[in-house]
Order: structure tokens, then C-alpha cells, then sequence
């Protein structure tokens, strides 16, 4: 399940935080496909998909691996348990 996306300016976006349907102006991060927000049901979680492409497990693993790149980066610091 797609729940993170690039907007028109390329930041990445939670589908919590963006419009539905075609008016979240959201794009694939793996492939750069146009995507619709399916955000305003109670029944499914919420979710992007894929406008005219097949959504593919490195859509989501790329989409994963930026969201935690940006929030690491955003961090001021990073508390780790020591190695023995």
C-alpha cells in the first residue's frame, strides 16, 4: 500500500496530508507515474494508486526508503543502543 508520494515540487507527502483524488497533484517517487489520493473513505485504509501504471514492490520500497532518508536528515540527532 502507496501511502507516501512526491508532490509537484518534489517533497515527499503523506497521504494523510494531501487532497483526494486527482487534486493531490502526487506523483510516483520509484517511477514518476501520476497518482490519485484515496483518502477520504472510513471502511479502507488510506492510500495512493497508480494512474496508468501497475503498482510494483520497488514503488513502494522506494517511496519507504526516501520518506525515512528525509526524516532521518531532519533530525538533529539519532540515539542508537551501544554495540557490545
Amino acid at each position: 500500500m502507496l501511502v507516501f508520494a512526491s508532490d509537484a515540487s518534489g517533497n515527499v507527502v503523506s497521504i494523510n496530508n494531501v487532497k483526494n483524488d486527482k487534486a493531490c497533484n502526487c506523483f510516483c517517487i520509484a517511477c514518476n507515474d501520476s497518482l490519485i489520493a484515496r483518502n477520504r473513505g472510513t471502511k479502507n485504509a488510506h492510500s495512493f494508486a497508480h494512474t496508468s501504471k501497475p503498482e510494483k514492490r520497488s514503488c513502494l520500497m522506494t517511496a519507504l526508503h526516501r520518506f525515512v532518508q528525509e526524516y532521518l536528515a531532519a533530525q538533529e540527532q539519532i540515539l542508537l543502543p551501544s554495540v557490545r
